[in-house]
């Protein structure tokens, strides 16, 4: 099985949260937030023992209100080409 991202991004902020598989076998759901000028990110690690409780912490973490309502308020754009909730983001 391959990763699953989301991620939600400004111009200078984004907010990931990615599904993967480790070498262990372990399911791992990662957040992950920071900026995009200068390398300055933090992250939380999340640890399954099998995919499909990852699979529904990970849409759990995509679906929850407040995330995208904080997400939204701070000006973020939802940048996963799958998603038809958010418009993508375009630079110029």
């Amino acid at each position: 099985m391959s990763e699953l991202t989301s991620l939600w991004q400004t111009s200078t902020r984004y907010y990931r949260i990615s599904l993967i598989q480790d070498l262990f076998d372990d399911w791992i759901v990662i957040h992950q937030w920071g900026g995009l000028i200068y390398d300055h990110h933090q992250e939380t690690i999340k640890p399954y023992n099998n995919y499909d409780t990852a699979f529904v912490a990970y849409n759990n973490a995509k679906k929850d209100k407040r995330v995208g309502d904080i997400l939204k308020s701070k000006g973020f754009y939802n940048n996963d080409p799958f998603s038809q909730h958010q418009p993508l983001i375009h630079y110029s």
